[in-house]
Formats: C-alpha cells, structure tokens, sequence
C-alpha cells in the first residue's frame, strides 16, 4: 500500500503533527498552503482539488493541529489489510452523541452507525483509497442538505447514512482515538499508557493515530512518542 497522509493546514499551526510524521518515516502532503479559508465545509472541496493531483491509491485524511501518530506507515497498513481489506473508506468512530461543535448548536440528531461505544464517525481521520474518497466527497458536495453542508463533519456523517459507498466506521479504534471532547471532560478514561505501548483497554486495541478534537492537549501522547516518560 503506497499510503500518504494528507492535510489541510494555512496557518503553519501543524509543526506537532509533522514532527510525528517524520519521526515515523511516514509520507505526507499538505493542501491549502496560503490560501483564503472559507468555511468548514469548503474542506471536502479543498481535499476533492487536492487529491486529484496524486497518485497514491491510498490516503489519509488528517486533521492538522491535534492529531499525533503514533505507528509508522507499515503497521498502518497491516492494521488496515488485516482488518478493513473488504472496504474502501475508514472513518474514525467517536464516543460522543454531542460530538463536534455544528451538533451542539443546532437541532441535528447524530447518527450512529453500530451498538458499541465508539458509534459516531469524526470526519477528523479517515483512510481509504483515494479515488473513492473522492467520488464520496463529489457526491456529499453536490446531494448533501443545506442544514447539513455547514461543516465537513456532519456532511460526511450524512453521507455515510444516505449515500452508497463501501465503508465502515472504526468502532474498534484499530486505526484512530479519540482523546476526548476538549472542551467537555478532555480526558478518555479507556487510555492506559505506559513506555511500551497506548492501549484502550475498553476495545482492547492499541490505536496508530491520536485525535485530540476540540482541543484535548496530547501531551501523553508526544511523551511516549518522544520515549520521555
């Protein structure tokens, strides 16, 4: 699998998510470099124009200020071959009904997509192959309900109800974890870390990518990346 991580980033706020990348050998591409930001939303279009330019059959979409990853590129891989083979999309599943903030503020009921605690997807990492995420994209851009286009979010989490697409939700947290909510608890106490390895001891899974969305600090993360315990 010729994976590439890829990311939205205009600020140059993204040096923690580099750092990781690098430490790890692992190839990445940033998009948006210097341009006008216009709006959540605009990201599916940003990412449409931007992965139209590669070549790489596989992808992932990262976000780029509080993401960390923690495997490199092979194991990456191995997790997705071992246990996502028979699918196209991967989207990181989430514990939290209230979620990102678009959900707080109006009245959009969630959908969720299994009976396990990690049910809702974070449009904050996904891997698949890049041709396909595309044309999932294109489709969300051009069906999605005006109540629903007001982020990347919960367009993409209509999408997954609404649209064809052979995907799954990472309800297991093989690929990616979600750290908390920031500016709720900030804290998941499925973590257990040591100096060998981060488990969610719910899952009974060690994740490869780290996802402190709204905020959560990820500072026991960089510590065990940085082997500085």
């Amino acid at each position: 699998m010729d994976t590439i991580v890829v990311y939205i980033e205009n600020e140059n706020k993204h040096f923690n998510l580099v750092k990781s990348l690098e430490m790890l050998e692992i190839p990445h591409h940033r998009l948006y470099e210097g341009c006008d930001w216009k709006g959540m939303f605009h990201k599916l279009q940003i990412y449409v124009d931007g992965l139209s330019q590669l070549d790489n059959e596989w992808v992932i979409l990262s976000d780029s200020r509080d993401v960390l990853f923690y495997k490199n590129i092979d194991e990456i891989n191995n997790v997705y071959q071992t246990y996502f083979s028979d699918k196209d999309i991967v989207i990181q599943g989430e514990d939290a009904e209230s979620g990102d903030v678009y959900f707080r503020i109006t009245d959009m009921k969630r959908y969720s997509f299994s009976d396990t605690l990690y049910k809702y997807p974070c449009s904050g990492l996904i891997m698949g192959k890049r041709k396909v995420i595309i044309d999932f994209f294109k489709e969300i851009i051009d069906k999605v309900p005006t109540e629903w286009a007001i982020a990347d979010q919960p367009a993409v989490e209509w999408g997954m109800a609404n649209l064809n697409y052979n995907l799954s939700l990472d309800t297991e947290c093989r690929l990616f974890q979600q750290m908390g909510m920031g500016d709720y608890s900030g804290v998941n106490f499925n973590l257990h870390f040591n100096k060998n390895f981060i488990k969610n001891t719910h899952t009974n899974t060690e994740p490869c990518v780290f996802h402190g969305a709204g905020g959560t600090f990820l500072n026991q993360v960089w510590k065990i990346i940085n082997k500085k315990y």
